[in-house]
């Protein structure tokens, strides 16, 4: 039997792997697929956060379907777009190297799933751009990270687990260190760093003595009551719909607005079910039991997500308030912030008008038979408060009230608003005169938070500097600083600052629990208004240093500005720039060791100015450097230089890193010679400068801001001067001559004088 001749085939040679541009544009499948999957999980995580705090008002289940709406068309466009880019790119380049059909199916697929993934992290940029977008250069270098590591993740994943794979080492052991990167990165994003206030007893300054009064911050004897007031057809919010025990007429906002057009009317028409020449008068009210009157107090939200309602966020307020005997009703003007529709711009006389026919709308409750309100308020004693763009709105519609018109708008109100509080407002959207709304005898307060990530700045400071008395009007201002407090804790619907993915790139602060934060505005609140509506003062020691409440508010930095009717300037530095004249005439400023120059003080590194002040500079020596006043003889008409009357100076510690307490010696010396000192100390000293940094990276902070945003916090120090009569019995304060203040406490440093006076404490 014949053998069948032996074969001898070698196996074929293995195809050499594909070099240089082929293999770029050939990426290894499964590799290709991984990051697909990392960049539509990235995507989809983005949306579902995004959208779920975008508060349509709709609900969540429209939040996220829009959502996803909007990120598969952008995708989808995106997709598109690089799709035909790279997939014309792959084609051509494969025709050339290979010389096959332009339109080879293996390149328009590649194409297509490039484009498809690059399509991916164009939406998910667009997303992180849209919603959360910081003012800092710093934007790029993170949005880049949080995009890349899910597709590097999913591309070495891809890798690792691809059928055939040889060597899945290396790249799984990638994949798991971007992975547990991702990780990290996200638990980054959701810590905020917690400040744990102490208790109430904190140390005060042993020359300020506790507040005289009560806990104004502790619920009053009146039993509570609430109710609604609207349109009675509000399409979105029930309660002021049919669900408004009282009934409201809408009032035209368009001539103090910049109006929409087209598209963007017809959507805030849609979703609104009205415009904004008939916009609703709607507001919740918290009232006491009982016949009254009783004041009238009401507050106006600022510019948040127009669904995430905000006025029931002061609820704390309007309960502690009507307790203690206010009607504190809570303003609606959610319809005045953006949203879908776009940007409402130039709206901040809007909003102060808005206001005051809120308080037309409680006149009218008062004069109408069978309101609940008939004959229960006092117009007699009116406050406006409002947070964020509400608090200038507060102090615009004070403004407004006493106008005869405002750009053709009827204003001439004339209802009597004694007060006005603002926390943590803006200053400058709408100036009413010329240099910036001014409120004449209205008493005036700002609360501010030292860790403000949405108004850095301590703005309303300004509107405190312009606010003016005149005659006999026993007006004051307070402004209150206070550590460790953000934007959002003063309303219980906001949340944090800054949104989830810019937490990033942005740094968070250590805040102290939102219901102490909210304790300590009800506190000053509380007794400014007792002050100021019911004439009950017993607490204006606590709005002049709030240490003065350390037994009733929570343990943190506070600092404070304070002045009244009695008040009477020996230098202000506003009237020239010279740092050795003084505002009253015929006196004179001596300097010995300091450096002292007059500048313009901004409220942070580059925000507008705050105030003119004397800049003292000094370094270590023998002799301690001296910042001597001599004051006229005799004294001007109406100043009172007593043992009731005090030494007020408002200072700022100017050092860029303090490393202790910025302390100095108080001299003051009679016309006889007789001179008394007394530490700074003793009543109070200035916090250290406060610095914000912008990004996480010190050194991205360093090389493009400088060290962060940095802007001074003015303390007031007042000294009585009966207390100089104890530290030395020779000295008369009637014949008062000199004031001078004695660096010999901190060895080198600078700081900031302003507003050196007089004020009579009778």
């Amino acid at each position: 039997m014949a053998t069948a001749p032996e074969l001898n085939i070698a196996p074929a040679a293995p195809s050499p792997a594909p070099k240089g541009l082929r293999a770029m544009i050939g990426v290894q499948p499964a590799g290709w697929k991984g990051a697909m999957v990392g960049g539509l999980a990235l995507a989809l995580t983005v949306t579902l956060v995004s959208f779920n705090s975008a508060d349509t008002g709709f609900g969540t289940v429209v939040d996220l379907a829009l959502g996803l709406l909007l990120v598969a068309l952008i995708t989808a466009i995106l997709g598109t777009v690089f799709a035909l880019l790279q997939g014309g790119l792959v084609a051509l380049v494969r025709a050339i190297r290979r010389k096959r059909p332009f339109w080879h199916f293996p390149a328009v697929a590649s194409g297509l799933g490039t484009g498809l993934m690059l399509g991916v992290v164009g939406s998910t940029a667009a997303q992180m751009l849209a919603y959360y977008t910081p003012s800092v250069k710093v934007l790029w270098p993170y949005v880049a990270a949080v995009v890349a590591l899910p597709l590097l993740t999913g591309l070495f994943a891809g890798l690792a687990f691809r059928p055939g794979a040889r060597r899945r080492a290396v790249p799984a052991a990638l994949a798991v260190v971007l992975a547990a990167a991702t990780v990290a990165g996200s638990v980054l994003a959701l810590y905020v760093p917690s400040y744990e206030a102490g208790a109430p007893g904190w140390a005060r300054p042993a020359g300020i003595a506790p507040s005289a009064g009560k806990d104004p911050g502790q619920p009053g004897p009146f039993r509570v009551h609430t109710l609604t007031y609207g349109s009675g057809t509000d399409l979105r919010r029930p309660e002021y719909g049919r669900g408004a025990t009282l009934k409201t007429d809408p009032v035209d906002l368009m001539p103090l607005l910049k109006a929409r057009a087209g598209l963007e009317g017809w959507v805030y028409r849609f979703i609104w079910g009205f415009d904004l020449n008939a916009a609703p008068l709607n507001g919740r009210v918290w009232y006491p039991e009982g016949d009254g009157p009783f004041p009238l107090v009401l507050i106006a939200h600022g510019a948040h997500n127009y669904g995430d309602f905000s006025d029931p966020g002061y609820a704390y307020l309007g309960e502690l308030l009507a307790s203690r005997g206010y009607i504190m009703a809570s303003v609606d003007a959610n319809f005045l912030n953006n949203g879908w529709y776009g940007r409402i711009t130039e709206e901040m006389g809007a909003r102060g008008y808005l206001l005051l026919r809120h308080v037309e709308a409680l006149h009218k409750f008062d004069t109408t038979q069978g309101s609940p309100f008939h004959g229960k308020v006092d117009l007699n004693n009116i406050a406006l408060m409002g947070h964020s763009r509400g608090g200038e709105a507060s102090a615009v519609a004070a403004a407004f009230n006493n106008m005869p018109d405002y750009n053709g708008v009827k204003m001439g109100f004339g209802y009597s608003i004694k007060s006005v509080v603002a926390l943590a407002p803006c200053d400058g959207q709408l100036w009413v005169h010329a240099g910036g709304t001014v409120l004449e005898n209205v008493n005036y307060m700002v609360i501010q938070g030292g860790r403000d990530t949405d108004t850095y700045a301590f703005a309303g400071v300004r509107q405190y500097q312009r606010a003016t008395y005149t005659g006999a009007n026993t007006g004051i201002r307070s402004a209150i600083w206070l550590d460790h407090m953000d934007h959002g804790q003063m309303n219980t619907v906001w949340k944090a600052d800054r949104p989830l993915f810019s937490r990033l790139w942005y740094p968070e602060f250590p805040l102290m629990r939102p219901e102490l934060a909210r304790d300590a505005v009800k506190t000053f609140i509380s007794a400014f208004l007792d002050a100021t509506l019911k004439g009950d003062r017993s607490n204006v020691s606590l709005l002049r240093n709030p240490s003065a409440g350390a037994a009733w508010l929570p343990g943190t930095p506070y600092a404070g500005l304070f002045s009244d009717h009695t008040y009477r300037a020996i230098a202000d530095y506003d009237e020239d720039r010279d740092p050795n004249t003084t505002t009253v005439d015929g006196g004179s400023i001596t300097v010995k060791g300091l450096s002292v120059f007059d500048m313009d003080v901004n409220l942070v590194s580059g925000w507008p100015r705050m105030t003119r002040a004397a800049v003292l500079r000094w370094e270590p020596g023998l002799t301690p450097p001296t910042y001597s006043i001599a004051l006229p003889t005799p004294l001007p008409a109406g100043w009172s230089t007593g043992a009731e009357s005090q030494l007020v100076l408002s200072l700022a510690d100017n050092r860029d890193s303090a490393r202790s307490t910025l302390d100095l010696t108080v001299e003051v010396s009679d016309t006889a010679g007789n001179t008394a000192r007394l530490p700074l100390s003793r009543y109070g000293t200035p916090v250290p400068m406060p610095t914000q940094p912008v990004s996480r990276w010190g050194l991205l902070d360093r090389a493009m801001f400088h060290s962060g945003l940095r802007g001074p916090v003015f303390q007031t120090v007042e000294l009585p001067l009966a207390d100089f009569v104890k530290a030395s019995p020779g000295f008369d304060p009637a014949r008062l001559k000199t004031v001078s203040l004695v660096v010999d406490k901190t060895p080198d440093g600078s700081a900031i004088l302003d507003d050196i006076g007089i004020r009579n404490t009778r």
